[in-house]
């Protein structure tokens, strides 16, 4: 059941034939109750001093997420998910392979005329995938990840017919190597989680409203923000790349005035990674921080200050500071190396 907010004034008295607001009666409210029983909220028809009839509202409401129900039985009974988005639980799709050709695992391909290679499937950094179906694995049968340009980033070589596997930070493709002499093309399947289900072929879903749910529950309905994760996770783009990382100027593949908000990760010199994000970042000044705990009870804090300036990000200041029940240290030091910035497009770009 759907509810909307209604805001009573203080001083609101509920009587037989009327309501009375701060000293105000109402007569257009019959009685709806006997003894303490209150009167239905949604039976409600005030049009004066602020409160209005919410009823249709409620109607309008509770028929949209009957809707929203009516969608998840259909994808249900296709053997599908929606979770934070609308997809077949099978990614990949055999219908749009390209055959007669491998992956080399560099982002190059090559003539092969036993295996065929995946369309760009879209997948989410960070997130886990679970594959399966192959009947040869290794020995040449490549994977590779891309970013939401289609730029190489990495690659790994299928070794396991089952195997979970984790989106590098960057990526929003992968692309796979099947051999089409054992035809795995048919038998192939790669879905969202760490849990190997049941092989069901790819399908593309069109959302309808043929059925309907019993049940009031809409836990399963995406929110808005994870909504708004998924248009971001295909909107962004890798503007620095470097796996050594680097404490001095950085260089963009593009101005950060053209991003709604950018994520600048980097590590300091003990190997600890952190990640900062930065709204609207063109002309902001960001800091770096990081503590690393040393032996007995010193910690060393260190600081990073920095300038963001359309495809430049430079630094201004460092600091490392030892901290300790003895006393404090300060050594003028820089030790934060940037190792990746993807910016991420506003929704409507």
């Amino acid at each position: 059941m759907a509810y909307q907010r209604v805001e009573w004034q203080s001083g609101t008295k509920v009587a037989d034939g009327y309501v009375e607001i701060n000293g105000i009666k109402h007569t257009t409210v019959q009685p709806q109750y006997s003894g303490a029983t209150p009167i239905n909220p949604a039976s409600l028809n005030i049009m004066d001093k602020g409160i209005f009839d919410n009823s249709q509202d409620i109607e309008q409401n509770t028929q949209d997420i009957q809707e929203n129900r009516n969608i998840l039985n259909g994808l249900a009974s296709a053997g599908c998910l929606y979770v934070e988005d609308i997809q077949c639980r099978n990614l990949f799709n055999k219908n749009t392979i390209t055959e007669g050709v491998c992956l080399n695992g560099d982002g190059t391909t090559r003539e092969a005329s036993n295996f065929c290679i995946s369309d760009y499937i879209p997948v989410k950094m960070l997130k886990k995938y679970t594959y399966q179906g192959l009947t040869n694995v290794g020995n040449e049968t490549y994977s590779e990840f891309y970013s939401s340009n289609k730029t190489f980033i990495s690659s790994f070589q299928q070794q396991t017919a089952i195997n979970t596997i984790t989106i590098p930070i960057g990526a929003a493709y992968v692309r796979f190597s099947i051999r089409t002499s054992s035809s795995d093309q048919n038998t192939f399947q790669i879905e969202p989680g760490e849990v190997a289900t049941d092989y069901t072929e790819h399908k593309e879903i069109t959302p309808t409203i043929e059925n309907s749910l019993d049940s009031d529950s809409t836990e399963n309905v995406p929110s808005v923000h994870a909504v708004k994760e998924q248009i971001d996770s295909l909107n962004s783009i890798v503007l620095y790349n470097n796996s050594t990382g680097s404490k001095e100027t950085i260089t963009l593949n593009d101005s950060t005035e053209n991003y709604e908000y950018i994520e600048i990760f980097y590590k300091n010199n003990d190997g600890q990674f952190n990640s900062l994000k930065v709204y609207e970042p063109n002309g902001k000044k960001i800091i770096l921080m990081s503590v690393t705990p040393a032996g007995g009870t010193t910690n060393y804090l260190k600081s990073t200050r920095m300038t963001i300036s359309q495809d430049k990000i430079t630094v201004d200041t460092y600091l490392e500071t030892g901290l300790a029940t003895s006393g404090i240290s300060v050594v003028n030091s820089n030790q934060h190396y940037i190792t990746r910035i993807i910016g991420y497009r506003p929704i409507n770009n």
